[in-house]
């Protein structure tokens, strides 16, 4: 091998570049990095017995780690801000994950608050075959309640109810005391 052949494997083995293309359906993208654009190649994931999918997108700064100095053979290491793409937090006790709708899920491990921020049209689909338990001090919900089963409460439940004929049912520690 000679010398020029050498310092190409060598300044190939880790560039800087772009995601070109995404294949979502082989799990591969396309990146340029100079005058160089490679063939489909992996990107980092978490791919063991826990998986997850979070393709990269177009125009995404990666690392290209490149084993032997060839790009044929190369992953695309994700991760890079850019000034079209800022962190969507600096704080350093935020866990932050931003979404191009304008979706927001975070936990501040300093503050104990998980976050879930939602464009306007967007719905939150929760689904159990047994059940769901919430266990708090207090629930709060600001906005109307709708169950389409029955709804049990335990002892100290107060407050007043509209059922959908009109009726309003008034609650005291646990008991009905007026429907009207």
């Amino acid at each position: 091998m000679d010398t020029t052949q050498l310092l190409r494997l060598l300044l190939n083995l880790v560039r800087k570049g772009t995601i070109l293309q995404v294949n979502h359906d082989l799990g591969k993208c396309r990146v340029a990095t100079g005058e160089l654009q490679t063939n489909w190649i992996p990107w980092l994931a978490i791919a063991g017995d826990t998986r997850e999918w979070e393709p990269p997108t177009a125009g995404e700064q990666v690392l290209l780690l490149c084993p032997g100095g060839e790009p044929a053979d190369g992953v695309a290491l994700r991760g890079l801000y850019a000034n079209d793409r800022p962190a969507p937090s600096t704080s350093p006790s935020a866990h932050v994950r931003a979404y191009p709708d304008g979706a927001v899920l975070s936990y501040d491990h300093a503050a104990q608050l998980l976050s879930v921020l939602l464009p306007a049209a967007a719905m939150v689909n929760l689904v159990a075959a047994s059940a769901v338990r919430v266990k708090s001090a207090v629930l709060s919900v600001d906005g109307s309640a709708r169950t389409t089963g029955n709804l049990h409460a335990g002892t100290g439940a107060s407050g007043s109810f509209t059922t959908p004929t009109g009726q309003v049912v008034t609650v005291a520690d646990g008991i009905i005391t007026n429907i009207f």
